[in-house]
């Protein structure tokens, strides 16, 4: 695939997204919209509110809220929500992973395509197999690579971490969450999922 063909087939699914909004063309207004008119239908048909422009274009984007979205950038939409202790672990990985050539090439490489299994993934996480092996190769390479990335050494032991409680033992923390509800008849706080110490064990 060229580097157009590319574009074209990234820009599809902004495409194929509804219009919320159309505003005025002065920008003192806005008319919502009814769901089923995609942004390319209005780039061809029009509306009778007029023809989109560049900064309908930028709007719209703003409206769309995928798992990743490139703005000059990669923002990694999924990572906001997560606490502070996970937060770092997930920051440092994919800073690792795209930005340490070595280990993207390597990635590039060994990872199984994925790229279809969202509802996978939502649903099973770790448990589905592609997925599990995905996650391995992931963190078998960034823990190789990890020093190129961050010299703190409580950053390093997080990732560690989270791959020797979760990754290998092929659940997530949402997983390991019901299973402490599920034997202790609560619900403990998810940071006390991530400890410093090793040697706490998921009962």
């Amino acid at each position: 695939m060229d580097d157009v063909q590319h574009r074209v087939s990234a820009a599809q699914p902004q495409l194929a997204a509804d219009v919320m909004l159309i505003w005025s063309q002065d920008g003192t207004g806005a008319t919502a919209m009814c769901s089923g008119m995609p942004f390319g239908r209005w780039m061809t048909d029009g509306h009778e509110l007029g023809w989109p422009t560049a900064d309908d274009l930028a709007y719209h984007l703003t409206t769309l809220f995928p798992p990743v979205r490139p703005r000059g950038w990669l923002e990694l939409r999924m990572i906001d929500a997560l606490p502070p202790a996970l937060l770092k672990v997930a920051a440092l990985v994919a800073a690792t992973a795209l930005t340490v050539e070595d280990a993207a090439d390597e990635l590039r490489e060994r990872l199984p395509g994925t790229d279809q299994l969202w509802r996978e993934a939502a649903r099973s996480g770790l448990g589905h197999p592609l997925l599990a092996r995905g996650g391995h190769i992931l963190f078998d390479v960034v823990s190789r690579h990890l020093h190129q990335v961050t010299d703190s050494r409580c950053g390093q032991d997080a990732v560690l971490d989270f791959r020797d409680r979760f990754v290998r033992r092929g659940v997530s923390p949402a997983q390991a969450v019901g299973q402490l509800a599920t034997s202790r008849g609560c619900l403990p706080r998810l940071p006390a999922l991530v400890p410093a110490a090793r040697e706490r064990q998921i009962a």
